[in-house]
């Protein structure tokens, strides 16, 4: 008997989280996303289709979509559902799609098929994956305009289809550069 109740007790107890994450003293991470982040988000939401020029003139279009859903974020033991928003860029030409992201209550990402840029909201700090370079700007120029931004830049460009990219905290996408290195500047 005594071997099989150690038995129940050692793989019951195996979980600090027996029931709840207040039984292993954890805080899961906050479920919504902060203000500054929706506020990133926002423009995604209110516009399927920014116009863009490059220096000749032509004119192309910039396809947006928005998804808001959950994601688990934390640890195994001590998470939550988090709030993640998300906005799909297709570039028209030449082909090109990027997302940007946030979530986990306080990080933007820009990615493709895997993360190009982090930002954390709360801290300012900004990672970059291999070959990529970022940048945090509160006085961006654009037009007659000064926009919190960021930037993202390829450096090790070696056929991706976009080489850059800058979004605005109050009017999202702004400027891209694509793989031919021509700008294209929202009209």
């Amino acid at each position: 008997m005594k071997p099989l109740l150690f038995l129940f007790l050692s793989t019951s107890l195996a979980s600090c989280c027996l029931v709840s994450s207040v039984d292993c003293n954890c805080e899961p991470p906050a479920p919504d996303l902060t203000p500054e982040l929706i506020d990133w988000m926002k423009p995604y939401q209110e516009t399927t289709m920014v116009a863009l020029t490059d220096p000749s003139g032509e004119i192309d279009t910039l396809s947006i979509a928005f998804v808001v859903d959950t994601e688990f974020c934390g640890g195994d033991e001590c998470g939550s559902e988090c709030e993640r928003r998300t906005a799909q860029l297709s570039f028209g030409n030449p082909p090109a799609t990027l997302f940007v992201m946030a979530y986990e209550n306080n990080n933007l990402q820009i990615r493709s098929d895997s993360p190009l840029l982090d930002y954390h909201a709360g801290s300012g700090s900004l990672w970059t994956s291999a070959g990529y370079e970022g940048e945090y700007s509160d006085d961006f120029s654009f037009g007659s305009d000064t926009l919190e931004a960021l930037q993202l830049f390829c450096t090790e460009c070696g056929g991706q289809p976009v080489r850059g990219l800058t979004i605005s905290r109050t009017i999202g996408p702004i400027e891209w550069i694509d793989a031919d290195g021509i700008l294209w500047k929202k009209l």
